[in-house]
Parts: structure tokens; C-alpha cells; sequence
């Protein structure tokens, strides 16, 4: 009985934690590098109020994306990291990209969907990121 109360007590710890680093983070040099059809990219930086307003719905997609293997992966880019400025540019730059050089954001959160290698579509501020993911979620 005691054990069984333990497992429990570690699994409800477990499901109370709610960090971003549920997510996979990666580095600018692996957005076009993944082996999926399809995926995201969340691009959050430190300090950004609208990131972390739209963290918990990124934070349920994934663990939806988890369970429903289905569901294209995401994952989690820090622009505040010194290896990840090269993507920081004067004008968004995303639609139809294909590659690193020419990725370019210009605030966060900015998200990307990237399908067969090519970026598909793009959600930039908190308010339209969290209605991706209000939207992906609800079906």
C-alpha cells in the first residue's frame, strides 16, 4: 500500500510540472534538419511576456503531440542563446523558406510550420500563437 502511494504521489509531481523544457529545445542550426514531414518551431526569447503567456497551451500541444503520435512534433528555439542570433533580422523573413540563411524573425513568440522542408505557414505574437494553438488543441 505504501508503494502504491508513492508512485502515485511521484506521478501527480510529475504532472505538476509545467517548465518549457517539456519541450525540445534545438538550435537554429537544426530547424530545417529534422526527419518529419511535418513540425513546428516555437521561437521564444527571455524576458518575452507574450512567450510566456503562451507557454502552457505550447507546453499541452506537446504532451497532446506525444500521446497522439499523429500530431507533428514541436519544438523550442531560445533566441536569447548567443548560438541562435543568426536568425534575428530588421524584416520577418518566412514563408516558403527553405533554408537557414534565409530565416529571418523579428520578435517572439513567432511560430513556424514547416511541411516537406519548406515553411508552410507562420504565427507571429502571442495573440495569434495562442490561437494556433487554441484552435490545434479544441479538435
Amino acid at each position: 500500500m505504501k508503494q502504491i502511494l508513492i508512485i502515485v504521489l511521484f506521478l501527480l509531481i510529475l504532472c505538476g510540472c509545467n517548465t518549457d523544457s517539456d519541450i525540445p529545445v534545438i538550435t537554429q542550426g537544426d530547424i530545417f534538419e529534422i526527419e518529419a514531414e511535418e513540425y513546428y518551431v516555437l521561437f521564444v526569447k527571455d524576458g518575452c511576456g507574450g512567450c510566456e503567456k503562451i507557454k502552457p497551451d505550447a507546453i499541452k500541444y506537446h504532451r497532446s503531440a506525444f500521446i497522439k503520435t499523429k500530431l507533428p512534433k514541436i519544438y523550442l528555439v531560445n533566441v536569447s542563446d548567443p548560438t541562435n542570433q543568426g536568425i534575428i533580422g530588421k524584416e520577418d523573413n518566412l514563408e516558403g523558406v527553405t533554408d537557414l540563411i534565409d530565416l529571418k524573425i523579428t520578435r517572439t513568440p513567432t511560430l513556424i510550420v514547416i511541411k516537406d522542408g519548406k515553411i508552410v505557414a507562420h504565427y507571429i505574437d502571442a495573440k495569434m500563437v495562442g490561437g494556433f494553438f487554441e484552435e490545434i488543441l479544441a479538435k
